[in-house]
């Protein structure tokens, strides 16, 4: 009997990730599809970008995997990533285009910005309650 519970619990354990993935990665499929037509990509573009992304991607992994770095150093070489990612971006993309993805980023900062706060402010309540 506690085999098939735990067996019935690592199922439903299992259903719920796999839901939550899901769910993840259709967020992240739209909102690639919302910035592509925000940029008015063409097909060749966007297949330029999946292709920029993935050749800079082991290098990000490596930078933050790397345990020798702190955290400073890490920052800074992600920067530089970024730098020579940038300047990649500017061979595929027109002025125009480019522009457009500065405001989206700007956009995208700001709204993690909103959401560090409000987790802070949820933080303060939950401490001001507890004392």
């Amino acid at each position: 009997m506690k085999k098939i519970i735990i067996v019935l619990g690592i199922l439903v354990a299992a259903n719920v990730l796999v839901a939550q993935e899901t769910e993840t990665s259709e967020k992240l499929k739209d909102k690639r599809e919302e910035i592509k037509s925000r940029l008015n990509l063409t097909d060749e573009q966007a297949e330029q970008l999946i292709e920029l992304r993935e050749k800079y991607k082991p290098e990000l992994k490596s930078i933050r995997d790397d345990d020798s770095k702190s955290k400073s150093e890490k920052l800074r070489a992600v920067a530089d990533l970024i730098d020579q990612k940038d300047a990649d971006l500017k061979e595929i993309l027109t002025e125009n285009q480019i522009a457009e993805l500065s405001t989206i980023r700007g956009e995208i900062r700001e709204k993690r910005r909103d959401h560090r706060e409000r987790m802070r402010d949820r933080m303060k309540q939950r401490r001001s309650r507890k004392k």
